[in-house]
């Protein structure tokens, strides 16, 4: 048996490639208050937006979000926002898939500040917000397969513009064993 103990950093055998870009445009929360667990608990419509691949990533995705929503829950002293999130997109040659994610956020100022659609709200910056997705593809798509075989993880941020339209925009890395 090995020796007990902690890696070293450079132990860790794995490392993360760029893949994909998620983009999710946010409608206003709908509260439904605290829940009997202890959190505050609210559903958000994403009604659109995109996915599609970094350039060189190992799958080519060009797609558009038919539709997402997502399940909030906001721990009781405020602290982290978890979601839930599921969503059916369309590549554009036709073929639908279902994402999900899961996500934990630190409401920031700032991001509060977006969601809230505030006049001086500003875009976030990268790292208050980490994700681990997964997707759902047909059979027949075989060029989506690696979608549905491999770990993908996310940093995101949330983007305002000048009408106060909100999205979450991720930046999703493929995990693979270090080269």
């Amino acid at each position: 048996m090995a020796a007990v103990g902690v890696l070293a950093r450079s132990e860790f055998p794995m490392e993360l490639e760029p893949a994909l870009t998620l983009r999710l445009g946010l409608e206003l929360p709908l509260s439904t208050g605290r829940a009997i667990q202890g959190y505050d608990l609210s559903y958000t419509d994403c009604p659109n937006g995109t996915i599609f691949s970094a350039p060189g990533a190992n799958v080519t995705v060009n797609a558009t979000i038919i539709h997402a929503d997502a399940v909030v829950r906001i721990d009781p002293d405020g602290g982290k926002f978890r979601l839930n999130v599921h969503g059916v997109a369309r590549t554009t040659n036709g073929t639908i898939f279902q994402l999900t994610y899961t996500a934990i956020n630190t409401p920031v100022e700032e991001f509060r500040k977006v969601l809230a659609r505030a006049p001086d709200a500003k875009d976030t910056e990268f790292g208050d917000m980490f994700s681990q997705h997964s997707f759902e593809v047909p059979i027949s798509a075989p060029e989506l397969a690696p979608l549905n075989s491999n770990i993908y993880v996310g940093v995101g941020r949330l983007l305002i513009d000048k009408d106060r339209v909100v999205t979450a925009e991720y930046a999703i890395s493929r995990v693979i064993l270090e080269e």
